[in-house]
């Protein structure tokens, strides 16, 4: 998996009577890393793990907010408030869980050329099935790339959404996991 040309992006949903005074807020993960191995005639064979390193997870880039259609920028105080409280112990308790992970048990060629993906999602140490669909595309020299959408629940993880001021603020259990991964040939033996 090409991590620079790869994009995995969490949008979160605000939520609770004081949801105005809020933000959506969207979380990109810098440190992605994974394998894709199949065979081109055989795609529906393939195999797929992508590895994401916690502590590299950025929160409300304004480049990343706009192109969720997101308004404003976050201010820096925000940012770190948002980083501290999504990596405590009570979220994604990085400390206790390094990576976010995906493994891929099936890939079904579907009539419409697009691919069912099911796996194993692995996340704060709890892993659930999740089938999602996916559209393949070449892009030439050896790559390929792959764009889907997945929604996930948090709770469904053994944690509760972010919650704040006795739950006036707070998110929404679904999140969406937006996905584009670029796969290049092994280089070397």
């Amino acid at each position: 998996i090409d991590g620079q040309r790869s994009d995995l992006v969490v949008r979160t949903f605000k939520d609770g009577v004081a949801a105005r005074l809020a933000h959506d807020h969207v979380i990109r993960a810098q440190g992605v890393a994974g394998e894709l191995v199949f065979e081109p005639t055989r795609l529906h064979e393939a195999r797929l793990k992508v590895v994401v390193q916690v502590a590299t997870l950025v929160v409300d880039e304004l480049k990343v907010r706009k192109r969720f259609g997101l308004e404003g920028a976050v201010s820096a105080g925000d940012l770190a408030t948002i980083r501290e409280n999504m990596l405590a112990k009570d979220q994604l308790w990085v400390d206790e869980h390094k990576t976010i992970e995906f493994a891929s048990r099936r890939f079904r060629e579907n009539p419409d050329r697009t691919y069912t993906v099911e796996g194993d999602f692995t996340l704060r140490g709890v892993t659930r099935p999740v089938r999602l669909s996916v559209v393949i595309d070449p892009l030439g020299e050896g790559l390929l790339r792959g764009v889907g959408k997945l929604r996930l629940k948090q709770s469904d993880f053994g944690y509760e959404p972010y919650s704040g001021l006795l739950g006036a603020v707070k998110n929404q259990d679904e999140v969406v996991l937006h996905i584009t991964l670029v796969a290049a040939p092994k280089k070397g033996p």
